[in-house]
């Protein structure tokens, strides 16, 4: 956002922040797991067979679509902080809570 709000170029614009290439979920699971040391398994089952505590609340049968090249383009946004390590400033947040 700084970055937006600090670049005249931006005034007036609508940026999506995002990855440039979104993983699916097994991909991000991934991620967290080798970044954990889990060596186990990551299986996808029916969302029908999983206990409801379990289940994810929300519908993921639709597809989400988003584009950042604007923001990398015409303002130069870029990552800061390498994907491997925000991965795992991301499992050290969670393990927190």
């Amino acid at each position: 956002m700084v970055l937006a709000l600090t670049n005249s170029a931006a005034t007036g614009r609508i940026y999506n922040v995002g990855e440039p290439q979104a993983p699916t979920m097994a991909e991000r699971l991934a991620d967290f797991a080798r970044v954990a040391g889990w060596r186990g398994r990551i299986l996808q089952v029916p969302t029908s067979e999983l206990p409801e505590p379990d289940r994810m609340p929300h519908n993921f049968a639709h597809h989400l679509a988003y584009d950042t090249t604007r923001i990398r383009t015409e303002i130069g946004y870029e990552e800061i902080i390498p994907h491997e390590e925000s991965v795992a400033r991301m499992l050290e947040l969670e393990r927190a809570v």
